[in-house]
């Protein structure tokens, strides 16, 4: 787990899923849905400017996303985001 903060924890999530799209041939247009779980709603703000650097920067429209707060996630992370990707054929 990378980060201590629910924003330094979306940065991580977002850089990493940036590598991850650029190994498997995608870019943002392929992109349809986030996911995004929180035990930390109350800091969802955090969450937003780290999505912010990221999507204000690229001319591909953002994906429609989802936030939903949770009680607990897995290895205590404080964000989770769930991607969803299309490519046709």
């Amino acid at each position: 787990m990378v980060g201590d903060t629910v924003g330094a924890q979306a940065d991580k999530i977002l850089e990493n899923v940036q590598v991850l799209m650029q190994e498997f041939g995608l870019g943002f247009e392929h992109l349809g849905i986030a996911r995004i779980f929180t035990t930390q709603m109350d800091k969802f703000a955090e969450i937003n400017t780290a999505w912010e650097k990221v999507f204000n920067s690229i001319s591909a429209a953002p994906p429609a996303r989802t936030s939903i707060g949770v009680a607990a996630l897995p290895l205590k992370a404080l964000v989770e985001i769930e991607f969803t990707f299309y490519k046709a054929d």
